[in-house]
């Protein structure tokens, strides 16, 4: 902006808000996504007043809100009880709104609360703590980016209190070196770029002095932090989650916020949502049909399970065996352009004689200019019969049906997979398991999971017989489709270990990094269709060093980045499986 006197003009230059992190003019005048909901202007008096300015960003407030639920509850099927939403509500609309009223210059969003957020959550395992803390920064992230600042993100932290001693928790919280990847120096890098950041203190221990003794550990980490950053107290977001109650001193810190398991019908009303969602997303990427519409009935339902992990199994390869039998029949086909698919997922109600629960997956394809037919549509879906009858006339197609069965109610193979596997069988690995590789190995070729992660646990022998045997069978697999299968062999047991991951500070890439890099990076492996499987042997603190890489998505660090596709880890753990890893 320019002002001459002279002639009585103003002059003002308006750019994209990234450009302004390159100028070198002083203190330009930013404008945020939701810069014009909170103009002040009275349309009444014709005038900009403070009363007014309140009332639009009070308004603001209550829409962030709106959103922010919306992306929980709706796009990350989370379920919050109602006294988790009304606590999470208040104290967020206090950090929306003095994030809002900020006189920082430079700063679009700049939340200064009087008390900083900090939540407690119990609840027996599995009933969706950690889910809670997902859904919380993807919606987050969401909201902050969309509405208030395009550069502003959030980060979770993750420290696992019940998986590590005090004496460890100490050497992981502090920075030690200039390329260190401790607890402090991921925080500040996230605070260095005033983005949010949300510190997840995981699976805090039922032994009240050991909660204390990490409580101050933690709070002394922060502390160092504030002192560096004292406008950024506000930025970051406490998350303790435990199956136990709190010691005092965090429960004077915190909301306690207690987590109880779904209702019934809640639960398989989630499985279902999270079913269609999953057929729909995975149809989209290996169809590249981004605009084939869908309709889901499911017959039947999941065992109830106080413990939602199973059920995350139950929708998962449900969901992989529809679209895979979707793929390959449009494929068979030769589908062009969009269709509609009809999925009837019908679960026996009562076990086998063998305890196992057999399901069939029944599709329907049919080009997507027929769909435009509600009352033809609808009819097709609500019965068989119909369905044959309407397929007759518009030319859609019955696939086969796809038999699947589970041997627990929630994790299942197709029928055809559940024959004993010929390299698993020599090295005398029961049949029961052999369902469970075999999908693994599927998911693999397909790129389903990015990355697969098989637990192998017991005692050394079991677990160096399993290695050798899945092995084996990974590499036949992967033959099978005429590609070729890398391996990486690597023990992770000390604290010098994490140069594995993090390399030498002279080193762009650690060794894990550059292996996963070569595998999916076209710049590194051209246009081959390479798979890979990392066998790692671990104990606590080897899976605490790698649970950045075993979660989905890009890993990240504060110089480098790989993706997971094509990408199986293998992991042999030494004593008990650590929360990061389950």
């Amino acid at each position: 902006r320019r002002a001459t006197v002279g002639s009585h003009s103003v002059r003002v230059v308006v750019c994209p808000f990234e450009e302004t992190l390159q100028t070198s003019t002083p203190d330009p005048y930013l404008y945020g996504p939701t810069y014009h909901y909170q103009l002040g202007f009275d349309a009444v008096s014709g005038i900009y007043t403070t009363a007014q300015l309140k009332q639009e960003r009070s308004a603001l407030v209550q829409l962030l809100l709106k959103r922010f639920w919306h992306a929980m509850t709706v796009e990350n099927h989370y379920v919050p009880s109602p006294d988790l939403q009304s606590k999470l509500s208040e104290m967020l609309s206090e950090f929306f709104l003095t994030g809002l009223s900020n006189s920082r210059a430079q700063a679009l969003f700049l939340p200064q609360l009087r008390r900083r957020i900090a939540v407690y959550l119990y609840g027996i395992a599995g009933v969706g703590k950690s889910s809670f803390v997902r859904a919380l920064h993807r919606s987050l992230s969401f909201v902050l980016s969309t509405f208030l600042d395009p550069c502003m993100v959030a980060r979770v932290v993750k420290v696992p209190l019940n998986s590590i001693s005090p004496e460890n928790l100490q050497r992981i919280l502090f920075v030690r070196g200039i390329s260190d990847m401790s607890i402090e120096r991921v925080v500040e890098q996230t605070l260095a770029k005033e983005s949010v950041v949300i510190l997840h203190l995981e699976e805090c221990p039922e032994e009240l002095t050991i909660q204390e003794v990490l409580h101050n550990s933690v709070g002394k980490m922060l502390s160092k932090l504030f002192h560096l950053y004292p406008h950024l107290t506000s930025n970051v977001l406490t998350v303790f989650t435990s199956n136990y109650e709190a010691h005092d001193d965090i429960a004077a810190e915190t909301a306690i916020l207690p987590v109880s398991p779904l209702a019934a019908v809640r639960q398989q009303r989630w499985c279902r949502e999270m079913l269609e969602e999953s057929v729909r997303i995975t149809v989209s990427q290996i169809t590249l049909r981004a605009d084939a519409s869908s309709s889901l009935e499911v017959r039947g339902n999941p065992p109830y399970s106080k413990d939602m992990r199973p059920l995350d199994q139950w929708w998962r390869t449900i969901g992989f065996h529809a679209s895979q039998h979707i793929d390959a029949e449009a494929r068979r086909l030769q589908l062009s352009g969009s269709f509609h698919y009809t999925v009837v997922l019908e679960v026996a109600p009562e076990p086998d004689s063998d305890g196992s629960v057999s399901a069939q997956v029944n599709i329907t394809l049919r080009p997507a200019t027929v769909v435009s037919d509600s009352s033809a549509a609808a009819a097709a879906v609500s019965s068989p019969a119909s369905s044959s009858t309407a397929c007759a006339a518009v030319e859609c197609y019955e696939l086969p049906a796809r038999a699947l069965r589970s041997l627990n109610g929630f994790f299942y193979a197709c029928a055809d997979e559940l024959a004993p596997i010929s390299q698993l069988a020599a090295f005398e690995i029961p049949t029961y398991h052999h369902p469970l590789f075999a999908v693994s190995a599927d998911m693999l070729v397909a790129n389903y999971l990015r990355p697969v992660v098989i637990v192998l646990t017991g005692d050394e022998f079991d677990r160096s017989r399993y290695l050798f045997a899945v092995l084996e069978y990974l590499r036949s697999r992967v033959q099978s489709v005429g590609s070729l299968l890398l391996e990486k062999h690597i023990r992770m047991y000390d604290e010098g270990d994490e140069q594995l991951i993090t390399g030498r500070p002279d080193e762009l890439h650690g060794e894990l990094f550059r292996f996963v890099d070569g595998v999916n990076n076209p710049n590194t492996c051209g246009e081959d269709l390479l798979y890979a499987v990392i066998v790692a042997e671990v104990n606590t603190l080897g899976q605490f060093m790698l649970r950045e890489l075993l979660e989905p998505g890009a890993s990240r660090t504060h110089r480098q980045a790989v993706h997971k596709d094509r990408l199986l880890f293998l992991l042999s753990v030494e004593g008990e499986v650590t929360p990061q890893v389950e």
